[in-house]
């Protein structure tokens, strides 16, 4: 037949095309999931791609080559181009000639993925020396009447000896550039089938069985072997679930992969388990992978969500598979709590500071400390960080009365849970107590040091900078959480720059921003003995307003929405014209405070509740 004579035809349906293809997969590991899984049903053993590194541009391609059987131009006809083809109906194509492989795809669709990340798709495709070469443009489908049959643009050319088939998407819908890396990680997960007659590369490097391999990561892991999970409808699981010794990471989501047929039928889940216990906890460090053939049998029901995310749960098979991963999840959950009981109260026993301590404590105080110890650790959300903090606390308390009440409680009752141990903790105030009487402590000195400074009219730099910056609750006692800028500090100082050759009793820029929340704190610095007049306010209002400019995510990760201004001094100018600008200026959240104001605040809330710690002594 001449070329001329020839012609390609689909049917044009473009509900089946926007709700299967472009609505459906949105993901690049997604679409490049159905290309892989053709290329692997047409006796493939090597299987190419090449993605863009850098930026999406209009001319960038995304390549997908393989190496299997390729198409004839019939074949593309009777096979590529039929939309819903269902190849398993005839046993014949359910299985592959050469490499006898069991058939993935079924519904006849997945070629439309592609349609989810770009407009046109080429399919070069070689058999038996003869090479064709059609393209899909969506846009030319879309325009082709539901009346016609879409008819791609094709060539026809000598091939080359080895077959294969190349699939080229061209006009990228996505334009944020590809996490390679990221991309490798989720493709290794969807396949389990990549082994030496499976080989599977992305830009030249090939992914490795071992990328898959999550299971040698794991602390602890439980296999199952041809395991029956329904006695009545005998079916059957392979595969493992295990827990990681930390959580896991970003690039990999937690949770039991099902495998069909060698390629992912079930994004990670828990097999809706309900939470509690161990289970909350355990979910960020568990990973897992079922493989279950029975839910994609020839000859039964089609038992997986048309994208390859899900699968039926509430069909028979879906509810044993749900019921026995229920069951398992508590299992292994359970398994992974007391692992981390048990490393986590070695940690206790095993530090210095708290090895001694246990050691040289008393029969009955030993007790308590065990019970306590006990707690904690079977607390999962605590770091061991945090359980080395709270045992700090429990050691140091046992010097308060009110804890000595606490212990006799607790040797009334010796069977007492985990839980209500923790209730008594909290009914005691014991460990907040302790804390906050330190933080008191701590407070109190620093305030004796800003006597000092205002004494002695110290410096705004370093001397009152330097101390504003470590202690910026002296401003305002609620900012229980702040941090000293110090990049927004540099970026004002940059902009607001002054000579050199100025001498230090005439600068103005001496400041610190401090950030308490989602506000950015500009404050001014003046020496305790300095009279603050129209100048130095009209320097406060350039400051706040080119913060207010520069505001959005500093360096370290910590977010501002808001700017105001401080300017501390001890004097102000004695006149209506500076009073009123005060005023105006507290309406756009600009306040002058007093050096004194500040001490005698502080000395105020500290010291009162210093003096009623005393009596937990």
């Amino acid at each position: 037949m001449q070329e001329k004579e020839m012609s390609l035809e689909m049917n044009v349906q473009m509900t089946i095309i926007d709700n299967l293809g472009i609505k459906m997969y949105s993901n690049f590991d997604a679409v490049l999931a159905e290309l892989i899984s053709n290329a692997y049903d047409a006796d493939s053993t090597e299987v190419e791609i090449s993605i863009p590194e850098g930026t999406i541009t209009e001319n960038a391609r995304i390549i997908i080559k393989d190496n299997g059987l390729g198409m004839d131009f019939s074949e593309i006809n009777s096979t590529y181009l039929n939309l819903g083809r269902n190849r398993r109906e005839n046993p014949a194509t359910a299985i592959t000639p050469n490499l006898k492989r069991k058939v993935m795809g079924r519904k006849g669709i997945g070629k439309l993925s592609a349609f989810g990340v770009s407009n046109t798709i080429e399919i070069q495709t070689n058999k038996e020396n003869v090479e064709t070469t059609f393209l899909l443009n969506l846009q030319d489908i879309r325009s082709t009447p539901a009346s016609e049959k879409y008819k791609p643009p094709f060539q026809v050319a000598k091939g080359k000896e080895n077959s294969g088939t190349i699939v080229t998407l061209s006009e990228i819908t996505r334009k944020r550039q590809i996490d390679i890396h990221s991309l490798r990680v989720k493709l290794a997960r969807r396949f389990s089938c990549i082994d030496s007659n499976f080989n599977l590369s992305i830009n030249g490097i090939a992914i490795s069985p071992d990328e898959r391999d999550l299971k040698s990561k794991c602390e602890i892991f439980k296999e199952y072997n041809n395991e029956e999970i329904n006695s009545e409808l005998k079916i059957k699981i392979n595969g493992w679930i295990g827990t990681l010794p930390n959580q896991v990471s970003s690039d990999i989501t937690p949770g039991i992969v099902i495998m069909v047929r060698g390629r992912l039928a079930q994004e990670p889940s828990f097999f809706d388990v309900p939470s509690g216990g161990w289970i909350t906890m355990a979910k960020y460090y568990m990973v897992g992978e079922i493989h279950a053939d029975f839910l994609d049998e020839d000859s039964g029901d089609d038992l997986i969500l048309t994208n390859r995310s899900s699968i039926d749960w509430t069909s028979e098979f879906g509810q044993a598979l749900q019921s026995w991963g229920q069951n398992e999840i508590k299992i292994n959950a359970n398994s992974w709590g007391e692992n981390q009981r048990r490393k986590k109260e070695k940690v206790i026993r095993e530090a210095p500071e708290y090895s001694e301590w246990l050691q040289h404590l008393s029969k009955p105080e030993q007790k308590v400390a065990d019970k306590m110890i006990s707690a904690l650790t079977s607390e999962g959300n605590l770091s061991d960080d945090r359980i080395l903090e709270l045992t700090g606390f429990i050691k140091s308390s046992f010097d308060f009365q009110v804890f000595k009440e606490l212990a006799s409680a607790i040797s009334d009752s010796p069977t007492i849970e985990d839980q209500k141990l923790i209730e008594l903790f909290h009914e005691w105030d014991i460990i907040e107590a302790r804390e906050v009487f330190k933080v008191a402590e701590g407070r109190l000195i620093a305030i004796r040091q800003l006597e000092k400074l205002i004494l002695d009219n110290a410096r705004e730099v370093p001397d009152i900078h330097n101390f504003l910056g470590k202690y910026p609750w002296i401003l305002d006692p609620s900012w229980t959480l702040a941090y000293n800028e110090a990049t927004f500090t540099k970026l004002l100082k940059d902009h607001f720059k002054e000579p050199i050759e100025m001498p230090d009793v005439n600068r103005r820029i001496d400041f610190v921003c401090i950030g308490a929340g989602d506000t950015m704190h500009i404050v001014e610095l003046k020496r305790p003995k300095t009279k603050i007049g129209k100048n130095e306010l009209s320097q406060l209002e350039d400051y706040v307003a080119f913060a207010r400019q520069n505001l959005g995510t500093s360096p370290n990760g910590r977010s501002y929405r808001a700017a105001c201004g401080y300017i501390i001094g001890e004097e102000i100018s004695n006149d209506s014209f500076i009073k009123e600008r005060l005023e105006t200026l507290e309406r756009s959240r600009m306040y002058f405070r007093k050096y004194s104001e500040l001490l005698s605040m502080a000395q105020r809330l500290h010291e009162d509740f210093f003096k009623k710690m005393q009596k937990y002594k």
